[in-house]
């Protein structure tokens, strides 16, 4: 048997639903004539119902999330929501930009695209700060000025840039601004004074330095060169009156001067067409060649370790081998170069110079087997043989091929020549009858 409660529950919904309409047009009668107090009374009790306000976030998220367009609308919603109120609401304003420096902050320590993206966002509101607010312009000056002397204390790789840095904008307004010019001269002369008397290896230095100068005036400017000359004399002259150490040490010194004198006379008369100068610039070519040369076998060296999987000793063996067997090869090109050249002017002189050299005169001279090779083939048909004429019969071999030149085969090769027909030949005949007889000289 159902209880009283389900029988009451049971009548009030058969009473609603025949008086259904009735009490909707009555609870809209209500609402109209009340609604202000209605909206109120609402907003009061969904401030202090905080499981319906979790209900309805849950909600919100679950429908954001299945409904992409409804995600975008509240998206671009939000977004016009607050510029409205950061334009009219100041306290909204600095609240956002609170927010917004705390949450840039993690971003900037957790994620490393944000980083760059935020320094080069930076960079260009900075510039175009600095071009349009004088303050900040100030600002920044002083801001930097303290960064850069503690990044300076701190930071050596940063010292090292920041020296070379300031040596190209020295270098840039000496050239450009005269009164810097000036306070430079006069700064580096205060400057040179004070560490000339205390540090040690700046006078060291300084006076390498000043040997470095006065050698190159004396060597480009004559008058110079003749106020040195007297100058040392003047103070040679005074030295020697006070008959101290000095006279020692310059006797010692002629002495010296005078063996060495001696001992290179012969060495002067190889170079004597020559000025000191020129010496000197040929010594230092000399010397650089030979830098350059063996920087670059360190470069290949070290090309080569960097693809391989050897040693750097084992490297340097195979490149010692390499140029010991190159110099050899270039010793035998060379050898075999003058032994051709001495053969050469053996033929040369044996035909005559006044007229054109007929058979007779160049078989004499260059024997009765005249050959050319693959490597100077070119050569005779540009050079030596004339066109053949189309009255001129050209021989075929048994193998179906036309030769104008008849093959040349060494006596170490005429044993196999019957078994090796179809060898690749390289060396011919000089063929008579085509032959440029002027050319051939």
């Amino acid at each position: 048997m159902p209880s009283k409660y389900r029988k009451k529950l049971k009548a009030c919904k058969e009473y609603y639903v025949q008086s259904a309409t009735k009490r909707r047009e009555k609870a809209q009668k209500l609402y109209e004539e009340h609604r202000e107090e209605v909206k109120h009374r609402n907003k009061a009790r969904k401030l202090t119902d905080k499981t319906g306000q979790k209900k309805k976030a849950a909600a919100e998220k679950r429908k954001l999330a299945e409904d992409t367009a409804k995600r975008e609308n509240n998206r671009k919603r939000s977004l016009l929501n607050m510029r409205q109120r950061l334009q009219t609401d100041p306290t909204f304003r600095d609240k956002n930009r609170a927010r917004a420096a705390v949450q840039t902050k993690q971003r900037v320590l957790t994620n490393e695209v944000y980083q760059e993206q935020n320094r080069a966002r930076a960079r260009v509101q900075t510039k175009q700060r600095l071009l349009m607010n004088t303050v900040y312009q100030e600002q920044n000056r002083a801001r930097a000025r303290v960064q850069t002397k503690q990044r300076l204390l701190m930071n050596k790789v940063y010292q090292e840039q920041n020296r070379a840095r300031a040596r190209v904008q020295t270098k840039q307004r000496l050239l450009t601004n005269t009164l810097y010019q000036e306070q430079n001269r006069a700064r580096a002369r205060v400057q040179t004074k004070q560490r000339l008397l205390t540090n040690t290896v700046y006078q060291e230095q300084n006076r390498a330095r000043a040997r470095l100068l006065t050698q190159r005036r004396r060597s480009e400017n004559s008058k110079y060169r003749q106020q040195c000359v007297k100058w040392a004399k003047a103070a040679r002259k005074a030295r020697l009156q006070e008959k101290g150490e000095y006279w020692k040490k310059d006797c010692a010194s002629a002495t010296v001067r005078k063996r060495l004198a001696r001992n290179s006379q012969g060495r002067r008369s190889d170079h004597s067409q020559y000025t000191a100068r020129q010496l000197y610039w040929m010594r230092r070519r000399r010397m650089l060649t030979a830098a350059r040369r063996r920087r670059q076998k360190l470069h290949q060296q070290e090309k080569m370790l960097s693809r391989s999987n050897g040693f750097l000793l084992d490297i340097k063996l195979l490149f010692t081998r390499s140029e010991k067997a190159t110099a050899k090869a270039m010793r035998k090109m060379q050898i075999l170069h003058g032994i051709l050249s001495d053969r050469t002017d053996t033929c040369l002189d044996k035909i005559s110079d006044t007229t054109n050299a007929n058979e007779t005169d160049i078989t004499a001279a260059m024997g009765e087997v005249r050959i050319h090779t693959t490597a100077s083939e070119p050569y005779f048909w540009e050079q030596v043989y004339r066109n053949v004429s189309s009255e001129y019969p050209i021989p075929i071999d048994t193998n179906g091929k036309a030769r104008i030149f008849t093959p040349h085969e060494k006596a170490s090769r005429q044993k196999t020549a019957a078994t090796d027909k179809d060898k690749d030949i390289s060396s011919w005949h000089c063929n008579g009858k085509n032959v440029k007889k002027t050319s051939v000289l």
